[in-house]
């Protein structure tokens, strides 16, 4: 099932392979970092953060990685790790909860 994660981006539950805060993730080592520029600079990273009042992007909270039709992608987005939990667990399960 399909569920938002940011502008006009749907992802299919079924695409993701992973999702990971990006403050814990990028404090500790230089392998995310790495990992989020390499997917930058072969164009297969996707931010989805929204602007805020003052045309800022919002702060990056979370990235999920997707395997989308043979190709990964990487997702940033500003919301939390828990809400898009929540969001691809109502997708799972039609809105209701397990």
């Amino acid at each position: 099932m399909l569920f938002h994660i940011g502008q006009d981006v749907m992802l299919s539950d079924n695409d993701v392979v992973g999702v990971f805060d990006v403050e814990s993730t990028t404090a500790d080592g230089q392998d995310t970092a790495a990992y989020l520029s390499a997917a930058e600079k072969n164009g297969d990273l996707v931010n989805v953060m929204a602007l805020d009042v003052l045309s800022r992007l919002d702060t990056p909270r979370t990235f999920l990685v997707c395997e989308e039709g043979g190709r990964r992608r990487v997702y940033l987005t500003s919301l939390s790790v828990d809400t898009v939990l929540k969001k691809m667990r109502a997708a799972q399960y039609g809105g209701k909860r397990p």
